[in-house]
C-alpha cells in the first residue's frame, strides 16, 4: 500500500518540496559546471542510478532548467551579492562584446571584500544589452544597472577594462565620465593581457617581414598534413631525448601572443637542432 505524503499547504507534499529542492540543486550545478543541454541526459541518469521517490518526482529538462536559472537562482544570487557588498568599497571589471546574433552586451563584475567569507571575491552582476558601445551609452547603462541592483555608485574606487579607447581613453571615455560624476579617487586598471599583446604586436612590427612569413608558412606546411606533423614529432623527440615537442600555434590577431608562443616553439626546435649538430 502506498503511503500518502503529508500535505504542507496548497496541495504541496514533503515529497514535492524535496523534488523541487533537488531540481534547484541540479540547475545550480549545470549553471556552474556544464551546458544546459546536459540536463536532458543527467536527469535520466540520476533516476536510473538512484531510484527512489525523490528522483522519480524530479522532472527537469533543459527548458525548465533554463527557467530556474533565469528566474529563481539568478535573482536570488544577485540579491545575496548585493547584500554582501553592502556599503563597502568595491571595484568593477567591465567589458563590452558582440555575440553571434550581433547583439551588443556589457558584462559587469564586482570585486569586493566579503565580510561573510573574509576574503576578496569577484562576482558577476550580469550582462546588460546595449544599443551601442559608445562611452556615453555604456556610462548611462552602468549607472542604471548599479541603481537597479541597489549598489551605491559613490563607493566605486576602481574599474578594470581592456584597451578599447571608449573604455579608458583620456578625453571622453567611460573612465573619464565616471570620474566626472564626483569620483576623483577612481582608479583605472588596464588589462595586463591587452598590454602585453600590444607590446608584442609592436615588437613584431619592428622585425623583418620575412620572419612572420616564415612562421605562418611553417604552420601551414605542418597543419595540412598529419604525416608531416608525425615526422616533425619523431624528429623533435630524437633531438630532445624523447621529450614531446611544443604545440604549434597558428598566428592570429585575435589570439593574443600567438606569435610569441609559435616563435618560442619553433626557436626551441631550431636551437635543439643546432646543439645536436654542433
Amino acid at each position: 500500500m502506498r503511503i500518502q505524503e503529508p500535505v504542507i499547504s496548497h496541495g504541496i507534499t514533503q515529497l514535492d518540496v524535496k523534488a523541487r529542492k533537488a531540481e534547484l540543486i541540479l540547475a545550480a550545478h549545470v549553471a556552474c559546471h556544464s551546458s544546459i543541454m546536459t540536463i536532458d541526459h543527467l536527469s535520466t541518469i540520476i533516476k536510473s542510478a538512484f531510484p527512489g521517490p525523490v528522483s522519480e518526482a524530479t522532472k527537469l529538462k533543459r527548458t525548465k532548467c533554463s527557467a530556474l536559472i533565469k528566474n529563481v537562482l539568478g535573482p536570488e544570487s544577485l540579491q545575496e551579492i548585493v547584500a554582501d557588498v553592502g556599503d563597502s568599497r568595491y571595484s568593477l571589471i567591465l567589458d563590452e562584446s558582440t555575440d553571434v546574433a550581433t547583439m551588443k552586451f556589457m558584462c559587469i563584475c564586482v570585486r569586493y571584500y566579503s565580510p561573510k567569507m573574509k576574503k576578496v571575491l569577484c562576482a558577476t552582476l550580469g550582462m546588460v544589452e546595449v544599443p551601442s558601445t559608445t562611452s556615453v551609452i555604456l556610462h548611462q547603462e552602468l549607472k542604471d544597472s548599479l541603481a537597479l541592483c541597489g549598489i551605491p555608485l559613490e563607493n566605486l574606487i576602481g574599474i578594470g577594462t581592456d584597451g578599447a579607447n571608449n573604455m579608458w581613453g583620456g578625453n571622453h571615455s567611460l573612465f573619464t565620465l565616471l570620474r566626472d560624476d564626483g569620483l576623483p579617487q577612481l582608479q583605472l586598471f588596464k588589462c595586463v593581457c591587452h598590454s602585453l599583446h600590444l607590446c608584442a604586436s609592436e615588437a613584431v612590427g619592428e622585425l623583418p617581414s620575412n620572419l612572420e612569413f616564415m612562421l605562418s608558412e611553417t604552420y601551414k606546411w605542418f597543419n595540412v598534413s598529419p604525416l608531416r606533423r608525425e615526422a616533425y614529432k619523431h624528429m623533435s623527440q630524437l633531438i630532445n631525448d624523447g621529450n614531446t615537442p611544443l604545440k604549434m600555434i597558428a598566428p592570429s590577431n585575435t589570439r593574443w601572443l600567438s606569435r610569441i608562443e609559435q616563435s618560442f616553439a619553433y626557436s626551441s626546435s631550431i636551437l635543439s637542432c643546432q646543439r645536436t649538430f654542433d
